[in-house]
This record gives C-alpha cells, structure tokens and sequence, in this order.
C-alpha cells in the first residue's frame, strides 16, 4: 500500500528531519532476533553476539523516528519492552545490567486488524492505544487513482537515480500503467517500473513490444478505460502530495486533542510548529 514510503514522508516533513529514519519489518525476522535487533545486546549476551556488543535500532534512531512495520508479527514480550520503552524512554539491552536514555518517534504500521489480534490475545492492548494516537489508513492503490502519476514519476526518477540511464516513460505506457488495479500496491508498481528500466533498451521506453510485455506479466486484468485517469497534466508535484498528507496529520489530530500543546506531543513536532501548520492550511 505504501506503508514504508508514508512512514518516509512523514520523517521529512516532522521537526526530527534531521535525526535518522531507522526501519524494520518485524516479520523479516525470527521472534528471537527481533528483540536483539531493536534494543540490542552486550557482550556475551548470547552465542554469536559481537565481542564489543551491538546497539539496538531504537538507539540508532534516538533523536529521529523508528519506523516498525508489520508490528503486529512482534512477540509479546517485545511489545512489553517497547511499550515500556515509549513510556519510559529507557530502554535495556540484552544482557545489559542499566538502562540507557533513548529519545525517538515510533511510526507502526501493519496489514492486519490490530483490535482483532487485541481481542484474540496476540497483541497487547495497552500497546495498541499507546500506538494509535493518529491511526492513518492508507487505501489499496487501486482506490488511488489520482495518486498514481505522481507515484509513477516519484518511483521513476528513484529508479533513473540508481540506474543512471537517463530513461523516459511514454505517455502510451504510463496510460497502460494507469489502467491497471495494482493488487500488489506500491511495491508491484515500482518492481514492474524497474523491470521495465531493466529489460528495454533505448532512452524512451513505449513502444509496442513492451506494453504487450509489461501486459502479459501482470496477474491481473486492467481496469476499465474510463477509470484511468488522463496521464497528461494530472500528475501532482511531489510537494502537494506531501501537503495533503501533513493536512490529514494535522485534521487526525484536531479530532483527538483539545489543545496545541496535546497534537504537538502526539505528532512528534514543537507546539509552535502545530500553530504554523494550521495556520498554514487553514486550520
């Protein structure tokens, strides 16, 4: 859906810009490897642990965010240790005998229903409210047509930046693109984007034996022609995308706090930088 690219967007546009963005699918790793990963360990704290020790990704983003995806895969005893954590802003490595400061935003997120894991007894509630301060969902990319140009533009030029070919999408295969429903989300879109950059040769790239190629290794049908939207002039500037989404940021937030001072602490960011941004859209 995008998850990872929100959680990025959200860590450049926040006052902690300037600290790291450190991230981790929970799901990427054994149960017992995922509390070594986030807190880290001292030495000996177990076979294979480093002589001098290791710090954990909530110290390396001390001072920026820690984005965690899938979180709803961590075991219960990791949830224990973040929820302390996040309350406490002390955290203990592995084998450690004192805990150490840690100062950090937790942005989550996950494919799963949480209040369902909630009830079922796999994830703890005192976590889940601690965490759903600004819930945000983020709608499959099939409903977010109008989102998928400046998606395009944005994976393409990523991809031209790491490929250093100096590419150009058609209009003929971007409107291809634009009429598909995308069931794998974002992460289909910008594997297909870089097969394509990949396997055609030639600085554009649209030509009829590549449509039929992009086509043919899809799983899924097209959408209907009337759905897409026109892939001239529509595109938004990364810039205006960014802006709608700090306006949700801001709205989400209004709903659930009375004051300045409460979005300010439940958004990560100064209370006088609440004030700008409202001000700024209109708030």
């Amino acid at each position: 859906v995008g998850k990872t690219m929100f959680a990025r967007l959200v860590h450049q546009q926040s006052d902690r810009r300037t600290g790291r963005l450190v991230e981790l699918n929970c799901a990427s790793l054994p149960g017992s490897l995922v509390e070594a990963e986030l807190f880290g360990y001292e030495s000996g704290a177990f076979t294979g642990a480093r002589q001098k020790g290791k710090a954990g990704l909530i110290e390396e983003a001390s001072g920026g965010t820690l984005f965690l995806d899938e979180i709803s895969e961590a075991s219960l005893d990791v949830q224990a240790k973040l929820l302390k954590a996040l309350e406490d802003r002390r955290i203990m490595r592995v084998g450690a005998t004192r805990e150490r400061s840690v100062d950090f935003r937790l942005v989550a997120a996950t494919n799963v229903d949480l209040e369902a894991r909630v009830e079922s007894g796999q994830f703890r509630p005192d976590l889940y409210y601690r965490l759903n301060v600004v819930p945000i969902i983020i709608p499959p990319l099939r409903q977010r047509q109008k989102d998928l140009p400046s998606l395009i533009d944005h994976l393409w030029a990523k991809i031209d930046k790491r490929y250093g070919g100096g590419k150009v999408l058609e209009s003929s295969l971007i409107e291809s693109l634009l009429r598909y429903h995308w069931p794998g989300n974002v992460r289909e879109l910008e594997n297909v984007l870089e097969r394509l950059y990949v396997t055609e040769t030639g600085p554009r790239i649209g030509s009829d034996r590549a449509i039929r190629g992009l086509l043919s290794g899809m799983a899924a049908p097209p959408l209907p022609e009337a759905s897409a939207p026109a892939p001239e002039g529509r595109a938004e500037p990364l810039p205006k995308v960014l802006a709608r989404v700090e306006r949700q940021l801001l709205q989400d937030a209004q709903k659930r706090h009375s004051s300045t001072y409460e979005m300010a602490a439940s958004l990560g960011i100064s209370q006088p930088s609440v004030v700008r941004k409202l001000r700024k859209h209109g708030l």
